[in-house]
């Protein structure tokens, strides 16, 4: 009875610190200013795009977004930036 309860607790503090764990990684600041970014994701399989007319079609998305008045830089990723 006694050994439940020690592992009981042990896996309490275990979840308690692994919670406070996460919540630290979502609020640290990682440097990158993002109050006036745009993100969003396409997913290019809905429109059944060829793997040349997806390329052709990021290229001239990317364009576009580069000569939006008031942008300073379009850029694109395979992978996202930490929500938060």
């Amino acid at each position: 009875m006694a050994g439940q309860v020690a592992l009981s607790i042990l896996l309490l503090v275990g979840a308690g610190l692994l919670a406070r764990s996460l919540f630290r990684l979502l609020t640290v600041d990682t440097g990158i200013e993002t109050s006036h970014l745009l993100s969003f994701s396409i997913d290019r399989s809905l429109h059944k795009y060829t793997p040349d007319r997806s390329r052709r079609f990021f290229l001239d998305l990317q364009n576009s977004l580069e000569h939006l008045p008031g942008a300073v830089a379009g850029k694109r990723s395979l992978i996202s930036r930490a929500r938060g």
